[in-house]
């Protein structure tokens, strides 16, 4: 079985003080873009994952979020044999985009289907938050409201529909020293207008105004190359300009095709990943 695997955007991204775990939770709004690799997974008779993938990089071990989704889902079915995998790799790693998650959720999509659906979505949902706090984003897809450590989900609907120029430079972020560079800063809590009001008023510009992400500035302090581009996107014309999670990749969105295609054809020469997207329909 083979599908697309989307890219994410956080439209609204804010990090919680640290429960008794020691993590963040977090609340904001994530949607799909239209970006996406492709995986396919199938029934093997040997146990454990067979990997390829097209990406030298990908670690496909068993660090792997795809590897821990499958052999999780085959222990919870008590499913014996193991899996095939083939991922082909567009979107790029550590950019903040959801590639990971996005990969290991449909990993479980795919994987329940080849067993005949052991799982119903509860159970689904419940092993997703176990493998990261987007995964289980990724079950529900499209549009949602977040909250928690990913276990609340909850899907929105609107209108608003812009272009989105993702670029990336050649580094990323690790997510975790984003958000202790995020705890040192101690950056003051503002205020902002509610993204679920704004999007189901299907009002652009309330929906500009609520969009935030509070790991941007601590993102931008751990890349100088982030840094660097994002003041040559703020200079673009964009309507907003965003952080994807904790960086390193950067989105311009704009509710002009024409500016979209102009400015990521000059940033083709600023960033190594620059690509026009929208939202996933």
């Amino acid at each position: 079985m083979q599908a697309p695997s989307y890219a994410k955007l956080n439209l609204r991204l804010d990090v919680c003080p640290k429960g008794a775990d020691g993590y963040h939770p977090l609340r904001g709004v994530m949607v799909e873009l239209d970006v996406h690799d492709d995986l396919m997974v199938e029934r093997t008779d040997a146990p454990g994952v067979q990997w390829s993938c097209n990406h030298p990089d990908l670690q496909m071990g068993a660090t792997n979020l795809v590897t821990q989704a499958l052999l999780a889902l085959s222990k919870q079915a008590h499913a014996s044999g193991g899996w095939k995998v083939h991922l082909t790799k567009r979107i790029p790693l550590q950019a903040g985009l959801g590639g990971g998650s996005s990969n290991a959720a449909l990993a479980l999509r795919l994987g329940n289907a080849c067993l005949g659906y052991p799982l119903h979505e509860a159970q689904l949902q419940r092993l997703a938050h176990t493998l990261g706090s987007d995964v289980p984003f990724f079950l529900v897809g499209k549009l949602a409201w977040v909250e928690g450590t990913g276990e609340q989900v909850m899907s929105l609907t609107s209108t608003y529909d812009p272009w989105i120029v993702l670029a990336k430079p050649l580094g990323g972020v690790d997510t975790g020293a984003c958000y202790r560079q995020w705890d040192s800063r101690n950056d003051p809590v503002i205020e902002r207008p509610s993204m679920i009001k704004a999007l189901r008023s299907n009002d652009s510009e309330q929906i500009q105004l609520a969009m935030h992400n509070d790991l941007a500035l601590a993102a931008l302090d751990l890349s100088p190359e982030m840094a660097s581009l994002h003041q040559t996107m703020q200079t673009m014309g964009f309507d907003v300009l965003l952080v994807c999670g904790s960086g390193s990749c950067l989105a311009g969105l704009t509710h002009s095709a024409s500016l979209a295609k102009q400015n990521a054809d000059v940033l083709q020469s600023y960033a190594p990943f620059v690509q026009v997207t929208q939202f996933r329909k």
